[in-house]
């Protein structure tokens, strides 16, 4: 809807607080079966307003120290990483950034959101998408997520994960070597408490290829890894 739309930009832009709980309470009165944002000017994501999550995004109070970032840093012609990349936020938003010149690689297990990803990758001919779990070592392994919240997928098990479906598993140095992947600056790392096991993976990207990262880190994720 067009007046949507304008409110989803109107908001974006606002510095206020409460933006969330507003928009909680627009869906549950309109109902809307499927949005749009548009973080960037030329970028659209397609987002379902039944995950908190992603009606987050779609008024712009999602994550904004981290799109800060992306802004600052990242520049046409950079390869970037999104580790966990669920809808393909970030991604649109690193493809949009580093232009044709660039490249994005996203790495999403749950497959109704690798299917969102691919999706809202599909107008960045220079973006990919990796229907893989990002660990270790390479293989096969249970990711466990909840449906209300899709991007809570982890391949660490705990009681508020309450579906799992088996999914292949790489490491990111098979990965680039595979890809023959020579630069890398930016690594974009949402692992949901694997954190350290994705970088125990890439340890070779660390040491030649130096790329800035930016993960997500919280106790309750980083305590499922026993």
């Amino acid at each position: 809807m067009a007046a949507l739309d304008v409110l989803q930009k109107t908001l974006q832009l606002l510095p206020v607080r409460g933006k969330g709980r507003f928009t909680d309470f627009l869906f549950q009165v309109l109902k809307p079966e499927e949005l749009e944002c548009h973080p960037l000017r030329d970028v659209t994501v397609w987002l379902d307003p039944d995950q908190r999550m992603e009606r987050l995004m779609w008024a712009g109070a999602y994550e904004r120290d981290l799109i800060g970032l992306f802004k600052t840093f990242l520049k046409p012609g950079m390869t970037v990483l999104d580790v966990g990349a669920n809808i393909g936020y970030f991604s649109a938003i690193a493809a949009g950034l580093t232009g044709s010149a660039g490249s994005v690689h996203a790495f999403e297990p749950v497959p109704d959101c690798f299917a969102r990803l691919q999706r809202n990758l599909a107008a960045f001919r220079w973006s990919h998408a990796y229907p893989y779990a990002v660990g270790a070592t390479s293989g096969t392994a249970a990711i466990h997520f909840h449906e209300n919240e899709l991007g809570w997928g982890s391949l660490l098990n705990s009681t508020e994960l309450t579906r799992t479906v088996d999914v292949r598993v790489i490491g990111l140095d098979d990965w680039a070597q595979q890809e023959e992947i020579c630069s890398i600056h930016f690594i974009k790392m949402d692992a949901e408490g694997g954190e350290y096991r994705v970088l125990q993976g890439a340890a070779h990207i660390l040491r030649d290829l130096r790329p800035v990262i930016a993960a997500e880190l919280n106790s309750v994720c980083l305590g499922r890894d026993h």
